[in-house]
C-alpha cells in the first residue's frame, strides 16, 4: 500500500492523540470531596482559580496555560511534513514528556492541597485518559525517531531496515537471505516515505513527493561523477590488461640470432627466413 495514500499513517494517529489530548482541557480532570459535597476540577478551573461554593481556595496558576500552548505545538508540528521526520518525532516526544510531566506535578499540588484542607480528592476517568493519551504520543514519537516505524507509513508497518541507509546498516549482516543486488541507478532517498530515487527520476517514484530542485542537482552531479569515475577505471583496467597480454605474447617469442648467418642482413624477431636473402634462420 502507497504510504502517501495511506489514512490510518503513524502521523494522522498520533495527530487524533495529539487533538484529543487538546480536548482532554475542557473536562474535569479531579474530584474534590467535603462534607458529603463534591466538585470537579479541570485544568482550565485551576489555571483561573479554584473557587468552593463561592470562596476562592487556590489562586489562579496562569503559568498552567503552557499545557494548553503544548498540546497545540505538538498539532503544529505533525502538520508541518517539510520538517524532517526524525526531528519531528523527536520534537513530539520532548513536548509531550513535558506537558505529561507538568501534568503530574500539578495533580500532585492539589491532592497534597485537598489533604491538608481537610479535602477527599480523587482523579477522574478523564484524567486517567488523558495520561493514556501522552504515553501513546510519547511511545509513537520514540519508536518513529529510533526508525522502528515509519512516521508517515502504516502504523502496523515497521520500517524495512534494508531503506535506512544512513543507519549504516549492511546487507551481509542480515542472515535472513542472500544480501539483494545493488541498484547503481539510486541518487537520493525521499525526504518524505523514505523510498529510493534513482537517475533521471524528479519525483518519489513511492509517493509522489516532488525532489527539492537544490537536492536533485546535488544527487545528479555526484551520480555522474560517480559513473565517469566507475568509466575511467573500467578504461584503466582494459588497458592494463591489454599491456600485460602483449607483454605475455612477446615473453612467448623464442630467441633466436639477431642478423643472418649468409649474409649479415639483421632479422626481425620470430623470422624464419632473411628477408634479404632468404636463407633458412637456424634457431637451434
Amino acid at each position: 500500500m502507497n504510504n502517501a495514500k495511506t489514512g490510518f499513517s503513524t502521523r494522522n494517529i498520533m495527530k487524533i492523540l495529539a487533538l484529543l489530548s487538546l480536548v482532554m482541557i475542557f473536562c474535569p480532570l479531579f474530584m474534590v470531596s467535603c462534607a458529603g459535597q463534591t466538585e470537579t476540577i479541570g485544568l482550565l478551573d485551576i489555571i483561573g482559580g479554584v473557587e468552593y461554593y463561592g470562596e476562592p481556595i487556590v489562586n489562579p496558576h496562569y503559568e498552567l496555560i503552557v499545557c494548553i500552548l503544548l498540546p497545540i505545538a505538538v498539532l503544529v508540528i505533525l502538520f508541518l511534513k517539510k520538517i524532517n521526520k526524525k526531528k519531528t518525532s523527536i520534537a513530539v516526544t520532548v513536548l509531550c514528556a513535558a506537558d505529561f510531566l507538568i501534568l503530574l506535578i500539578m495533580r500532585g499540588g492539589v491532592k497534597r492541597f485537598c489533604e491538608e484542607n481537610g479535602f477527599t480528592f480523587r482523579s477522574t476517568g478523564w484524567m486517567k485518559f488523558d495520561w493514556f493519551l501522552h504515553i501513546l504520543l510519547i511511545t509513537g514519537g520514540i519508536l518513529c525517531a529510533a526508525g522502528i516505524l515509519h512516521l508517515d507509513g502504516p502504523v502496523t508497518e515497521l520500517a524495512d531496515p534494508e531503506e535506512r541507509p544512513k543507519r549504516g546498516r549492511k546487507a551481509s549482516d542480515s542472515t535472513d537471505g542472500p544480501e539483494p543486488e545493488k541498484d547503481e541507478r539510486i541518487i537520493c532517498y525521499c525526504s518524505k516515505c523514505g523510498k529510493p530515487v534513482r537517475h533521471g527520476e524528479t519525483v518519489c517514484a513511492s509517493c509522489g513527493e516532488p525532489i527539492h530542485p537544490d537536492i536533485l542537482q546535488k544527487a545528479e552531479a555526484e551520480y555522474e561523477a560517480r559513473i565517469e569515475e566507475a568509466e575511467k577505471a573500467k578504461a584503466a583496467a582494459e588497458e592494463e590488461k591489454r599491456q600485460q597480454e602483449a607483454a605475455q605474447a612477446a615473453d612467448t617469442v623464442p630467441d633466436g640470432p639477431k642478423f643472418c648467418e649468409h649474409c649479415g642482413a639483421p632479422l626481425p624477431a620470430g623470422a624464419k627466413f632473411c628477408e634479404n636473402c632468404g636463407t633458412r634462420v637456424n634457431r637451434e
